[in-house]
């Protein structure tokens, strides 16, 4: 009796076991699902780099009053290209005689004060004035050539390798040498006179500090890499903090 008692709680199991079986046994091997593969493509460089902070309207009578919190690493330089602006008026708005003492503000005025009249602004654009054609340019990337040099609005964009040389295109002091605008990388920036700077941006490393003093055709970079991955160099003329056409500065693209 009580061996049949074992064999009542024991057959359920074993029954189970054996439809399991038959089951799997009737069942068609299921074929692998096929992989697709999705080929990643690279978004497209815009004509000006996307900026990282609504760009103030400076000519506007009644725009409001817009500011900068000043962050470690920013310079006056860095944050007038930021928000093309004229670093001379930049300073002047919050008081600054000293670009170095930057960092000692919490943050800045975008805008000028209302002391001051909006006809003054109006002459800030600069683009259109007269070229000093007695200033020499070269470009600051001499290994590329046709295709891999291009005028895209007002930048030019010149293709080569990671670790190309980036030289000076004129004479100047470097002002901005960091890569807190990150939309540029690793950026340099060379004022060249009261009104006139050059940007250099996606260099894989800066061989120049903020400070010196750089003759045209120096050493100043080695190329980098874009957001997209490419390999190439961002150049940019500013004239009073507005972009400039380059080709009336360099010679034939």
């Amino acid at each position: 009796m009580k061996s049949l008692s074992v064999c009542k709680e024991i057959f359920p199991y074993a029954l189970a076991v054996v439809v399991f079986f038959l089951v799997s046994g009737c069942t068609k091997p299921t074929k692998p699902v096929p992989v697709r593969k999705i080929e990643i493509v690279p978004a497209l460089e815009p004509l000006l780099f996307l900026k990282q902070n609504e760009i103030p309207n400076v000519r506007d009578a009644s725009a409001k009053e817009h500011r900068h919190k000043v962050l470690e690493g920013d310079t006056l330089y860095g944050i007038a290209w930021r928000y093309d602006l004229d670093p001379e008026q930049l300073a002047r708005w919050n008081k600054i005689g000293n670009p170095d003492l930057i960092l000692k503000a919490k943050t800045l005025r975008l805008t000028p004060p209302h002391s001051e009249s909006v006809k003054n602004l109006g002459s800030i654009s600069g683009v259109n004035r007269a070229v000093n054609r007695s200033a020499q340019w070269v470009h600051p990337h001499t290994a590329s050539g046709g295709r891999n040099r291009q005028l895209i609005g007002k930048s030019v964009r010149y293709r080569g390798k990671v670790g190309d040389i980036v030289i000076a295109a004129a004479d100047g002091l470097v002002v901005y040498s960091g890569s807190n605008l990150k939309a540029y990388g690793e950026l340099i920036i060379i004022k060249h006179d009261d009104e006139i700077m050059s940007a250099y941006a996606h260099n894989s490393r800066r061989l120049v500090m903020e400070g010196e003093r750089v003759k045209i055709g120096a050493e100043i970079a080695l190329m980098g890499k874009s957001a997209s991955g490419e390999s190439l160099l961002h150049f940019e003329i500013r004239v009073r903090g507005r972009p400039a056409d380059p080709s009336t500065y360099l010679p034939a693209l």
